[in-house]
This record gives structure tokens, C-alpha cells and sequence, in this order.
């Protein structure tokens, strides 16, 4: 059955991350995570002040509270009220 894979026109047209995918997929196997997309936030002075990664799964948020102290817990304490925003927002964009 791999064979039959490896064999086939459309396996070989696919870059080496589709093939291995592909691969991984036949052998029941799930294929290792991409690494996040990484950005940074800089604060309205132009500091550095936040990394956040994102990947298929899960976002992280990583502040500098030597930049931003107290920011991180701000957000955490609001992180409610934020998201009935965001939700409330989906709702008015016909997305939800």
C-alpha cells in the first residue's frame, strides 16, 4: 500500500512536506508540528514588549514585564470582558 503511494504521479508532483505528510498519514502516524509563526508587540514606545506564538493549536502570549510590568495580569484580569467583545463582534459580522 506505501508503494503504491510512493508510486504515484501526484505523490512524486507534491513538495517534500506534502510527500512526508502524505506518508505519515498511510502509517496512522500524525506529522510533526510546524514551528509556531512567531511576532512580537512592541509597546506605543517602540519597546519590545510581547512575543506571541501561534500554531494549529494553541496561541501564546509572552510579555516582557520588565517593558510592560502589570500589562500581562491587566489582560488576564479582562480576558471576560474581551472575549464577550470578540464574540459579540463575531455576532455582528454574521460569522457566528
Amino acid at each position: 500500500m506505501l508503494e503504491s503511494l510512493i508510486t504515484d504521479a501526484d505523490f512524486l508532483a507534491g513538495d517534500s512536506d506534502a510527500r512526508f505528510s502524505r506518508v505519515f498519514e498511510m502509517l496512522g502516524a500524525e506529522p510533526a508540528k510546524r514551528k509556531p509563526k512567531a511576532q512580537e508587540w512592541r509597546s506605543p514606545q517602540g519597546r519590545k514588549a510581547a512575543r506571541i506564538e501561534r500554531d494549529d493549536v494553541q496561541t501564546r502570549i509572552v510579555f516582557d514585564e520588565r517593558q510592560v510590568p502589570d500589562f500581562g495580569g491587566y489582560l488576564a484580569d479582562r480576558l471576560d470582558d474581551l472575549y464577550a467583545e470578540f464574540t459579540a463582534s463575531l455576532k455582528q459580522a454574521g460569522r457566528q
